[in-house]
């Protein structure tokens, strides 16, 4: 049995190179390259790779390498979150308050009740053993309708819509919905839990800490870290303007994760607060140049390698998969 680091140096560069080679091949056929990345991780996974040959499957990608690709793979996804972030320019989203909200909530809510429905009827087939219908009826629902929020950024910057405006409110639209979606996770949380009454308090603290955040972020930190790179930006993008822009994304993405919505909201709060000076675009860029295309990919190749389509043979499961 390997130890987990040889196992990791032997997964990074196969999955990397297969990203890159499966990123060429779709955007030769007018995909984003994240389409190809997860089809990476649907033939190494169980799907084929693993059912074709377990044993060599088991050696490229064992089962205990895989939360570690992930953790690599999530530092690539904040990186590339902030950097979205930091590309956002506010002033495309001028006047666009009204439209954000609209098609951010009906985006959420219109296949949240799709969603409802459709779980209504899976439930005596689906619904695990002592789950109440109430419960598993707002999972399925909030799961369906939550946005994929980094797999929307990816796509508008491979096909280099991020700076426009409907690049701009497309991000904004899915931030705010997914915001939403993350509070009433937090309902079915607490509902799932022995406080189950308590799930009305716990989305109105989620809401409130996260308005908290952003409020803190765009009038406290904002103008600090422009007077910060005033002050020291003449000196360069040196190895500190990357570990200062390292340090505050991390501490932003910890802070958006305690409150309880997803560590990448607070990465791409954090690039939008930063002045867009030379000294930090370069930092930025020194990032992206390693972050991007190494460890990005291993995010997107999770959620193929978590794929098992053989699951979906029996019982009926394609017909449900195509009512989804």
């Amino acid at each position: 049995m390997r130890e987990p680091l040889e196992a990791v140096l032997v997964a990074i560069p196969v999955v990397v190179l297969a990203c890159g080679i499966a990123g060429a091949a779709v955007r030769r056929l007018g995909q984003p390259a994240v389409v190809g990345e997860i089809l990476v991780g649907i033939v190494l996974g169980p799907s084929l790779f693993g059912w074709l040959w377990p044993e060599g499957s088991r050696w490229l990608l064992p089962g205990e390498v895989l939360p570690y690709l992930g953790v690599l793979g999530n530092l690539g996804l904040l990186v590339f979150m902030f950097l979205v972030g930091l590309e956002l320019d506010p002033g495309l989203l001028r006047g666009r308050g009204r439209a954000v909200v609209a098609v951010s909530q009906a985006s959420l809510w219109v296949p949240l009740a799709l969603g409802a429905l459709l779980a209504l009827a899976m439930y005596g087939s689906f619904a695990p053993e002592g789950a109440g219908r109430a419960e598993f009826t707002l999972f399925v629902a909030v799961a369906l309708s939550v946005t994929a929020f980094p797999v929307l950024a990816r796509i508008l910057a491979d096909q280099g819509l991020h700076g426009t405006p409907v690049g701009a409110v497309a991000m904004a639209c899915a931030a705010v919905a997914d915001v939403v979606a993350w509070c009433l996770l937090a309902v079915v949380a607490a509902m799932a839990g022995p406080a189950g009454a308590a799930s009305g308090r716990q989305v109105v603290g989620t809401a409130a800490l996260a308005g908290v955040f952003l409020a803190v972020m765009w009038w406290g930190v904002r103008p600090l870290l422009a007077r910060a790179v005033e002050r020291w930006g003449g000196s360069g993008a040196g190895p500190g303007a990357v570990v200062g822009l390292c340090s505050g994304l991390c501490l932003a993405a910890y802070a958006t994760e305690a409150v309880g919505v997803h560590a990448l909201f607070g990465a791409f709060v954090f690039g939008a607060v930063l002045p867009r000076v030379g000294v930090v675009e370069v930092a930025a860029e020194r990032m992206r140049e390693f972050a991007v295309p190494v460890l990005l990919p291993l995010f997107f190749v999770g959620s193929g390698l978590r794929t098992d389509v053989g699951l979906l043979l029996g019982g009926g499961a394609w017909g449900w998969a195509l009512g989804v």
